[in-house]
């Protein structure tokens, strides 16, 4: 329960507004949901996963359920158990590890949320649905 309600406090804290200066490639406008979902390349669809704290020590990628589609660019925020976040913006559909050095001190207990996957096909844009990821052991 308490976990649900940390997502839901931090999803809503992701609400806040930004400026358009720092929006390249990921649409936070309102956008028509494609019926495609996004995962972790190697991964399932689905809202939740648990994925082990050493995959996060190389570069990794997103993918979609519809190959016909492309990545334009996505929002990742992890936040820890014990309050600490961070947010990162990805242009197409690979995370390089290097830009952001958090990813050695994974913890357990902390939670990433995929939001703002704005994808596209034939020059029309799209979101899809957010998901989370929980590092275990």
């Amino acid at each position: 329960m308490i976990k649900y309600l940390v997502i839901i406090f931090f999803s809503l804290c992701s609400l806040v507004s930004f400026s358009q200066s720092d929006t390249t490639c990921v649409s936070r406008s309102s956008l028509p949901q494609a019926g495609v979902k996004a995962t972790i390349k190697g991964y399932s669809f689905t809202n939740e996963l648990d994925v082990r704290r050493s995959f996060f020590r190389k570069n990794f990628s997103l993918a979609l359920s519809d190959s016909s589609y492309a990545i334009v660019g996505f929002e990742f925020y992890y936040n820890s158990e014990e309050g600490v976040a961070y947010r990162g913006m990805v242009c197409d559909e690979d995370v390089f590890i290097a830009k952001y050095p958090f990813f050695s001190s994974l913890k357990e207990g902390g939670f990433f949320e995929f939001t703002n996957i704005t994808i596209e096909k034939a020059g029309i844009k799209f979101h899809t649905p957010n998901f989370l990821v929980f590092p275990v052991d």
